[in-house]
């Protein structure tokens, strides 16, 4: 049998084979994000350097006027990216780094969840090639250039090793793996954060997974208990992203997100483009006629098809594949009424996105397929994992390549230059601009014209203090007669501000913007103000950390208590 060593050696070589069209190139490409991830990576880099844990507020954006962006978007790729940022070679290097890391992280876990089931490295390596020769993982990085979705899907297998890890642990040694299960925790949010549409599918997938696991084994109360508590402390966790998402919804115009062209019933996936060979760099469009592939793979499909017959005893193989059954049919014509009728189905935009949750499932069904070689000669089995391989390859070929390349130099970097010359805001379409009058700031013109971030109607000058950023602003304004300060920041709940070491109550600032949105302090009477101002968070946010911080403490106490208790 192969060494495990030698199958991590193996995994890290083909993931540079797959990557070799961009990890070789010294070049980024050209996809539907275009520079999308480098300048949020950049701005919420900046950020948080500046003091903000979380950052939510990018003030270079919309025209230097602000936006809520990181209110909204999924942070996971952006804090896995604030990791790496510090290395050498930052931004592109780091990018590289960033992405061949997740691509690895991703397929170990994939080939230990198969060790633990099939108890075979040969077998373990197959199925770990066959999870990182999955197509829609290249039509994330090449084609979409979506990064937290590439993410999400790279992370899928994490929670489902540990998870098994955890069983192991419980079955044979009768003793609860904390770390395993901490890490579960961590790495079930990790999903969560990295992207809402893959969330939404995959939670009730890992969840229904995991439940029906529990049939057979030594302890399933305790099993069951554990499992219920690291969800929920994952779902508590994660909650400084998918609340304010709800909370702040009602501010900004986020039914654009689902008219038009963005009528998830518009794009479900037919049966015949799920195995089909094509490949382009193209968009999805309505009633099948789409300039992009969302390939299941055919011979992943088949693979998974006969793992589920010749491995259905095994339970993990069967209810995978039952549940991948389901997310295929999800995404298909026959399901168009839920894309129609349920919102949070609606929000998903594009069903095509449940590809990126079938992956592990895919995977997982077709172990039976190995788990029968296995009782095979060996030389049968090494020569049909190897063929199989070999034809998903040959069969994936056009995956591997990237579109056109761009100028890194003369794209990204003079678009940074120039981020506040043009109203950028990320969202395709401009769905998070608060619905309180901020579009008409769009007649100021952009900041990056000459406007500065603070002002008085003399236009006297702006005396920056010590400590002062975009981020947090902390300036001095000298007023010879009554007057107006105003932050060329569009308002949204909640800006602190504190004139003269005096907190200004939201009910008053909220009072104070104007028609376009622009935060104002005054009309105030002739003097000196010291102003600190900055964006800090969602409204509430301090009482919604304390509940959760209590709620994550009792889980944790709760579960200890139960599990000296029954162990």
């Amino acid at each position: 049998m192969a060494k495990k060593y030698v199958c991590y050696f193996i995994i890290l070589l083909s993931a540079l084979l797959t990557l070799s069209a961009l990890l070789f190139s010294r070049a980024w490409f050209s996809s539907h994000e275009s520079w999308r991830y480098f300048v949020l990576l950049d701005q919420f880099k900046k950020s948080f350097l500046c003091g903000n844990i979380y950052p939510r507020w990018l003030p270079d954006l919309y025209g230097g006027y602000g936006y809520p962006i990181f209110l909204f978007y999924q942070p996971g790729f952006f804090f896995l990216g604030l990791l790496f940022s510090f290395l050498p070679g930052y931004p592109l290097l780091v990018f590289y780094f960033l992405i061949f890391f997740l691509f690895i992280l991703g397929s170990i876990c994939v080939f230990e969840i198969a060790f633990i089931i099939i108890k075979e490295n040969l077998g373990a390596l197959f199925a770990a090639l066959m999870f990182l020769l999955t197509p829609y993982i290249y039509v994330n990085l090449f084609v979409r250039g979506d990064l937290s979705e590439l993410t999400a899907m790279l992370l899928t297998p994490v929670p489902f090793y540990f998870l098994l890890k955890f069983i192991q642990i419980l079955e044979n040694t009768h003793q609860v793996s904390y770390k395993n299960l901490t890490l579960l925790v961590l790495s079930f949010g990790l999903v969560i954060i990295s992207h809402p549409a893959t969330a939404l599918f995959y939670v009730p997938a890992f969840g229904l997974l995991a439940i029906l696991q529990a049939k057979g084994l030594k302890y399933p109360k305790i099993y069951l208990v554990n499992l219920f508590v690291a969800m929920l402390l994952a779902l508590l966790w994660t909650s400084a992203y998918w609340l304010p998402l709800f909370q702040m919804s009602q501010y900004v115009s986020g039914q654009r997100l689902i008219e038009d062209y963005y009528r998830a019933s518009g794009h479900v996936v037919y049966l015949g483009q799920l195995f089909s060979r094509f490949w382009g760099f193209g968009t999805s469009n309505f009633s099948g006629h789409d300039g992009m592939p969302f390939p299941l793979g055919a011979i992943h499909f088949m693979v998974a098809f006969l793992g589920f017959f010749l491995g259905f005893k095994n339970r993990l193989i069967r209810n995978s594949f039952f549940i991948y059954v389901a997310l295929i049919f999800i995404m298909t014509p026959g399901c168009t009424i839920l894309w129609d009728r349920f919102l949070l189905f609606r929000y998903v935009q594009f069903p095509w996105r449940i590809l990126s949750v079938t992956a592990i499932f895919q995977v997982m069904g077709g172990l039976g397929f190995v788990l029968y070689l296995k009782n095979q000669k060996k030389t049968l089995m090494k020569l049909l994992l190897c063929a199989v391989i070999g034809l998903t390859v040959f069969w994936e070929w056009p995956a591997f390549k990237a579109g056109g390349r761009v100028d890194f130099q003369k794209g990204y970097f003079l678009f940074l230059r120039n981020i506040r010359a043009g109203f950028h805001t990320f969202a395709v379409k401009w769905e998070y601009t608060p619905r309180n009058g901020a579009e008409r700031v769009i007649a100021l013109g952009p900041r990056g014209n000459g406007r500065p971030l603070v002002e008085t109607e003399l236009k006297k000058k702006i005396m920056y203090l010590k400590g002062h950023s975009q981020f947090k602003l902390h300036f001095k304004a000298e007023l010879v007669r009554v007057g107006t300060i105003t932050i060329n920041q569009i308002y949204l709940p909640d800006w602190k501000i504190v004139v003269n070491n005096k907190n200004l109550d939201q009910k008053y600032i909220k009072g104070k913007i104007g028609p376009d949105a622009r935060i104002r302090i005054g009309p105030v009477p002739p003097g000196t103000y010291e102003v600190v101002a900055y964006y800090k968070g969602p409204p509430y946010s301090s009482y919604r950390v304390a509940i959760v911080m209590i709620l994550v403490v009792s889980l944790i106490l709760a579960v200890f208590s139960y599990n000296k208790r029954a162990l």
